[in-house]
């Protein structure tokens, strides 16, 4: 199965919602620690980061754009079905779509306020960053199962990690971006990965069945 077994998939599942909750209550209330840690991050991402290493924004201005993450995702939904994992195609893209609908919708309750008509500011959590990190934890899966090497792999890991946070830091760069959206991306991102992930693992096969869907999952 492309999505293996993880018996503390329910536990990370809990643990980066709570994490996320906990944040969202510090937006929602625009608290002193949320205005500490967005204040501490501009003024270094503008202040010393941007003056010392001027080439990582400019490879994450690049990706930090939505036509470029929505093409990717196409490509790995085309990627998954070209590779026969018609289930694992559909699942990957409806959860995408999923995950934006819930990004708007949390965007709305934290963000809306009702001087001089209702607004909104910016998504919290990142839908952008967010889809970059299904899409990256998704490359990571289809890695796993053509490299065996554990070292191998961790500095994969490590690789596309700090392409993330290149991508984030961009975000707060060239956009304006809040950094605790980022951490919105981050802790709601990987949250909504691991329940995506224990859907696929219960119910592929069954969805395979029902649908009548050739190839593997």
């Amino acid at each position: 199965m492309l999505i293996p077994p993880d018996k503390v998939r329910k536990r990370l599942i809990i643990i980066f919602g709570i994490a996320f909750i906990f944040l969202a209550i510090q937006v929602r209330f625009h608290t002193i620690f949320i205005q500490v840690i967005d204040a501490a991050s501009d003024f270094v991402v503008h202040g010393i980061l941007a003056t010392k290493v001027p080439l990582f924004f400019s490879l994450g201005h690049f990706f930090a754009n939505y036509w470029v993450v929505i093409l990717m995702i196409l490509v790995v939904v085309s990627f998954l079905s070209f590779i026969n994992y018609q289930v694992a195609a559909w699942w990957f893209g409806i959860m995408q779509v999923l995950g934006m609908l819930v990004t708007w919708l949390i965007t709305f309750i934290l963000r809306i306020h009702w001087q001089d008509g209702p607004q909104l500011g910016e998504t919290i959590p990142s839908l952008l960053l967010m889809w970059w990190m299904q899409i990256l934890l998704i490359v990571i899966i289809i890695v796993s199962h053509l490299v065996k090497s554990r070292n191998i792999q961790i500095v994969f890991c490590i690789l596309l990690v700090s392409f993330w946070s290149i991508i984030m830091l961009d975000r707060i760069f060239s956009y304006n971006m809040a950094f605790t959206s980022g951490l919105g991306a981050m802790t709601f991102g990987y949250s909504w990965w691991q329940f995506s992930a224990k859907q696929y693992y219960e119910h592929a096969k069954h969805w395979q069945k029902v649908l009548k869907i050739d190839g593997r999952v």
